[in-house]
């Protein structure tokens, strides 16, 4: 009967602590999942190419941080290339509003994906590539009127 006695409370101790090492572990993989989209939602001075107008920087940290200004500078219907994985893929496609996927922050993969931006003809050329070189993707923006918007899309695919 004695044993009992102290056997419980024993037990119940090594439940406590599971739990609570469970609970540090679930904080600590959330605080880390939380700082790494974090670093991942904007653009600095130092990514970006010389030549670069300094209003695009903040305009694309906002195009991607908020879904409505995002789909109100998206020249819609989108002009752009299906992903050659889609049916009729590698061909011009007009992109619809209504099955725009939201574009979230540009994220390296763990350093798998490189990012570069470049201007052209008034326009700014950002391409996402794969460092194996096989997937890619393509995004235009230029000025209408005196905002920044999205002009082209190439989602990423091989090509």
């Amino acid at each position: 009967m004695l044993y009992n006695h102290i056997y419980r409370p024993t037990l119940k101790l090594k439940y406590f602590l599971l739990f609570i090492a469970i609970t540090a572990l679930g904080l600590f993989f959330f605080y880390s999942q939380a700082k790494s989209k974090a670093n991942k939602q904007s653009i600095t001075t130092e990514e970006i190419s010389q030549g670069i107008p300094d209003d695009f920087l903040a305009f694309y940290n906002q195009f991607h941080e908020d879904t409505t200004f995002q789909l109100a500078h998206i020249n819609f219907p989108l002009k752009g290339i299906k992903s050659i994985e889609d049916i009729g893929g590698g061909e011009n496609y007009l992109y619809a509003r209504n099955e725009w996927i939201i574009h979230r922050p540009f994220d390296d993969m763990g350093g798998t994906f490189s990012r570069s931006f470049e201007e052209f003809a008034g326009m700014i050329v950002e391409t996402m590539i794969a460092n194996d070189g096989q997937f890619r993707s393509v995004r235009r923006w230029a000025k209408l009127g005196d905002e920044w918007n999205l002009i082209f899309y190439q989602p990423m695919g091989m090509y």
